[in-house]
């Protein structure tokens, strides 16, 4: 190791350093290095997906899970019918909160609507109850169909639903640090489910959104934002120990900014290649897609909103090439 200490440079040296820290960057990485790099950025995010899936089975399913991590990856990579097995037997096992015995029409009342976020939001706020009833209903049995499938949403994570007024149809805040959720929902828009219905057509109509069947309608908004929810559960799949080891020490010493700085750049780039490995994988199924004809206008303004977007057409019906590339992603990503 050589230190470098800044008074004990001429100023001569100090000027060829100045110079050399802002010169640009020039990977001087050859080709074969490059894609050994990239190959095993790849099998990390993997490793680290098959590490996640793994203990969510075993928190689930207890000893009827594969005890090891290597046992767990060996069953996966085989495939077949003892994988499918232990895939279906996850999903019989989800935690009771109502009764979720079928797959559809299980929160029928308000009160069972109530029952349920309250049981995966630590707080319900009380302007909840002046919405309308019947897309309060509508829109928490999505939201427990999608719990029931992606598991996002637990005690552990989440913060408060909402009814508030604010410009979007919803919002979901989250954070990477707290790992909490919060979601608000529109008291304009979710007031009058013929209002929200109106403007969800319109919204189709002009390709502003991504297209959904007509029966998803009034749940489409919802299922966007679940979609937020659950790239921010796979973001944090990604996100290396060593990172929050670093943030946290960032914190400690009072570098705050430094700290959220740090977490947001690597949010930032884990959203653009979560995105362009959903995109490979639509040219996988089809090279000649033309994927600005496949994405909404509000998909194409940032990376963030394109997943909850892609997520959203993938679980509302019969999803485009894009939504189905989703559902291919998801599933390689320890999702089922």
């Amino acid at each position: 190791m050589t230190y470098w200490v800044e008074s004990m440079q001429s100023p001569e040296e100090l000027r060829e350093a100045l110079r050399k820290s802002n010169a640009p960057f020039t990977d001087s990485r050859s080709a074969d290095e490059k894609a050994l790099y990239s190959q095993q950025q790849a099998d990390n995010r993997r490793m680290r997906a098959d590490r996640s899936q793994f203990e969510r089975y075993r928190a689930r399913l207890g000893d009827e899970a594969p005890k090891t991590f290597s046992q767990f990856r060996k069953l996966k990579k085989q495939g077949g019918e003892k994988w499918e097995d232990l895939q279906k037997l996850y999903r019989s096992k989800f935690p009771k909160t109502v009764d979720n015995s079928g797959e559809s029409g299980i929160i029928k009342t308000i009160g069972e609507a109530h029952d349920y976020l309250n049981s995966v939001f630590g707080s319900v706020e009380k302007n909840v109850s002046r919405l309308d009833e019947q897309l309060v209903i509508d829109n928490t049995e999505q939201l427990r169909k999608l719990n029931k499938k992606f598991g996002v949403l637990t005690n552990k994570n989440t913060g408060y639903i909402s009814g508030s007024r604010i410009k979007a149809t919803a919002e979901t805040y989250s954070s990477l640090a707290e790992h909490k959720y919060n979601l608000i929902l529109s008291s304009k828009y979710y007031k009058s489910s013929d209002h929200l219905l109106e403007t969800e057509k319109y919204w189709q109509e002009i390709k502003f959104s991504m297209p959904v069947s007509n029966k998803y309608l009034n749940v489409a908004t919802i299922t966007h934002e679940y979609g937020h929810m659950l790239q921010n559960e796979l973001i944090r799949n990604r996100i290396t120990p060593a990172l929050f080891e670093q943030y946290n020490l960032l914190i400690s010493t009072g570098n705050r900014n430094g700290a959220m700085h740090l977490l947001y750049q690597e949010e930032k780039d884990q959203t653009q290649n979560i995105y362009n490995e959903i995109i490979a994988i639509a040219k996988e199924l089809n090279p000649d897609i033309k994927i600005s004809e496949h994405i909404s206008k509000y998909g194409k303004s940032n990376y963030y909103e394109a997943f909850a977007e892609i997520f959203m057409n993938s679980q509302c019906g019969e999803p485009n090439e894009l939504g189905k590339a989703m559902n291919i992603f998801l599933e390689r990503s320890g999702y089922v």
